[in-house]
C-alpha cells in the first residue's frame, strides 16, 4: 500500500511541476489554471 501512495504522490508532484512549467511558459494559461484552482476550492 505504502508503495502505492509513494506512486501517487510522486505523480502528483510531476503532474504539479508540468503545470508550473507551463504556467512559466504561457501567462494566459496561468490566469486560467488560477482560476480553475479558484472554483476548485470554493467547491471542495
Amino acid at each position: 500500500m505504502s508503495f502505492d501512495l509513494n506512486n501517487a504522490c510522486i505523480r502528483s508532484v510531476y503532474d504539479w511541476l508540468i503545470t508550473a512549467h507551463t504556467i512559466f511558459l504561457d501567462k494566459k494559461t496561468v490566469r486560467k489554471k488560477i482560476a480553475q484552482w479558484q472554483l476548485y476550492f470554493v467547491i471542495k
